[in-house]
């Protein structure tokens, strides 16, 4: 990884906002450049945002998002940049009856598509939570299925992107959030895709907060490192976005890792912030330690962070509180 320069913005993704939302990207893809990088990382469902509830039934809404990769991917002169938005196949229907959608990493570089010998420019989530605020399969399909209906193993469609940076060829295996969680579903796509010649894993998330979830992601990662030394990088956004009912913190918590599992930089909670590292520098910074008093702050920035986020987002500036 000697000589690669990456860039992973950890931005604020405004749900349902495409406008605001690809302006940043488009702003963040040419500063990216301007600094040297070589590659430039962004979260999943960077472009119209994650929990926007059955807006993902509206076709149109659809169609735009599509329209607005082929942007992004023109902006990729003299970079490759990673990004999560849907991908939809307007021939075939999900299991909802309408149009069958994928929640979708794209890569592009020097403004063409990258291959990886099975899809032109991106490949889908696999693993769909279904729990708490996730639906994921009620709008979105899943690749394990489409394994199931192309007859193969889900092995066969997890291949490596790969890039040329300065004459080296370097191959990328690229991941959706749940999909790092293996534990919770008894297939590691992280080592299938190390297994099928990966050099660098990234993994773009819209991954809201919970309980310590920062120190069990860095459990899962440095045990797919363990067996598998090489880079990996987690770019998350920050925010808040409802899914109808409840309303959701993202607190980013951005990482780059070591191939030994140690944390080579990671961004600030609830802060708009671009980490860049050369890949090959050997930087290893400490892991926060678990305590109750960090969990205390932890809840309390939370709190504070979305409260005033809705305030913003809703143009209110007073609330009254009943208390009995």
């Amino acid at each position: 990884m000697e000589n690669i320069k990456v860039a992973v913005v950890q931005m604020e993704v405004v749900a349902g906002r495409l406008d605001i939302n690809t302006k940043k990207i488009v702003q963040q893809i040419k500063k990216a450049k301007e600094n040297g990088n070589n590659i430039v990382i962004f979260p999943e469902m960077a472009v119209g945002g994650y929990l926007i509830g059955d807006e993902w039934e509206n076709e149109s809404l659809v169609k735009k998002l599509m329209e607005l990769n082929e942007k992004i991917k023109e902006e990729s002169g003299g970079i490759t940049v990673i990004w999560g938005n849907v991908w939809a196949d307007f021939e075939k229907l999900g299991e909802d009856g309408r149009v069958r959608k994928y929640n979708t990493a794209f890569i592009a570089s020097n403004k063409k598509w990258v291959s990886n010998g099975i899809f032109e420019g991106h490949t889908f989530k696999t693993l769909m939570p279904k729990y708490r605020e996730f639906d994921d399969e009620r709008y979105f399909y899943p690749m394990r299925k489409l394994a199931d209906e192309r007859g193969v193993k889900i092995d066969d469609l997890l291949k490596p992107f790969e890039i040329k940076i300065d004459n080296k060829k370097i191959k990328i295996g690229l991941t959706l959030c749940e999909d790092m969680w293996w534990k919770n579903y008894g297939i590691n796509l992280s080592e299938i895709l190390i297994k099928n010649g990966s050099e660098l894993i990234v993994n773009i998330s819209a991954s809201p907060w919970t309980w310590r979830k920062n120190n069990k992601r860095h459990e899962i990662v440095r045990e797919i490192l363990l067996k598998n030394p090489i880079n990996f990088i987690y770019c998350n956004n920050i925010g808040i976005q409802n899914n109808g009912k409840n309303l959701f913190l993202f607190d980013g918590s951005s990482t780059i890792y070591n191939s030994d599992g140690t944390l080579m930089a990671t961004t600030k909670s609830y802060a708009e912030e671009i980490l860049e590292v050369n890949l090959g520098e050997a930087i290893k910074i400490d892991d926060e330690e678990i305590s109750g008093e960090k969990d205390t702050a932890d809840l309390y920035n939370g709190l504070v962070y979305g409260i005033k986020k809705f305030f913003e987002e809703n143009n209110l500036k007073k609330a009254v509180i009943g208390i009995s």
